[in-house]
Parts: structure tokens; sequence; C-alpha cells
């Protein structure tokens, strides 16, 4: 299954939409379907003023959340050790050798400057 490892990675390390996406409708028989999935466990972890439309988390309309909310659920995701392991990568190469890289962090994007 490390083809699902990449599109994660992909989805987290730079923010690929099509990623997110993919994954979804690998759950789900359709996006609408992964939305209510999506936010049945919003719901399960305790976030009450999200709801979700897309998987990718691009601008929809009914699409909502705030910053508590958001940080619950990066605090949910903190905890799988896969995702933590991801996150903190600067690169990572997928199946077909491609490097992704993350954003620089905002400090090292202003000494460039």
């Amino acid at each position: 299954m490390e083809f699902l490892r990449d599109l994660v990675r992909g989805a987290l390390i730079q923010s690929a939409n099509d990623a997110a996406v993919a994954l979804a409708l690998a759950t789900s028989p359709d996006l609408t379907g992964f939305a209510n999935l999506m936010n049945a466990k919003a719901r399960e972890l305790g976030l009450l003023h999200s709801h979700f439309v897309r998987p990718d988390g691009l601008d929809a309309p009914g699409e909502y959340s705030t910053a508590a909310d958001v940080t619950k659920l990066a605090r949910e995701a903190m905890k799988v050790p896969f995702v933590r392991q991801t996150v903190d990568r600067a690169t990572a190469e997928d199946a077909a050798e491609t490097i992704r890289v993350t954003w620089e962090p905002l400090p090292a994007a202003l000494d460039a400057e």
C-alpha cells in the first residue's frame, strides 16, 4: 500500500489537492459520501464549528471551520506517528521518484529576502 502512503505524503507535504481527492475516492464511492464521513468524524472529535464539503479543504459553499476546531484536528492528527513523521520532513520522494518539497518555514522565507 505504498501508493496510499505517497498520496498521504503528497497531501500533507505539498497540499496536493488531487491526492486528497484520490484518497477520498479510495475510501468512499463519491466525494459527497466522503464529506459525510468527514463530518461524522468531526462530530466524534468534538469539532462543533466545522462542516466539510470537499476532501481537499478548498473553499466551497457550506464549508466552514474555526481556528479552534482546526487546532483540535491538528492535535488529533499529530497523535498518528506516520502523520508526525511526514509533516516533520522537508521533502519526500514518491514511487515515481518525484521529490515533493514543503513550504519553507516563515523565518527562513523572510531571511531569503
